[in-house]
């Protein structure tokens, strides 16, 4: 899935899930921040999400980047109404 146009959001959340671990691993003094999490606990980790919880989140990274690409790439008009219109539906995601 990495190599799909949508691989860029899948692999923001297994970075996210590596993240979690080495911090919990740094705070149990397990080593440092930069250890390699082996995939399996990555896996496991991933099992625990339900597939709408990944479905939020995956939407949740797509929203900022496009918010992002909106107020890069387009007009003063559009800009303020999709700014307004991806801030609520982030917000309703969020709820």
């Amino acid at each position: 899935m990495i190599d799909l146009p949508v691989g860029e959001y899948f692999r923001k959340f297994i970075d996210s899930i590596i993240e979690v671990l080495r911090a919990a691993e740094a705070k149990d003094g397990g080593g440092d921040k930069n250890n390699v999490i082996s995939a399996d606990r990555v896996s496991e980790m991933i099992d625990d999400y339900s597939s709408s919880d990944i479905k939020v989140f995956l939407k949740k990274i797509w929203l900022v980047r496009y918010h992002r690409w909106v107020m890069a790439n387009c007009n003063g008009a559009t800009q303020e109404h999709m700014d307004n219109m991806l801030k609520a539906e982030s917000d309703w995601e969020t709820l």
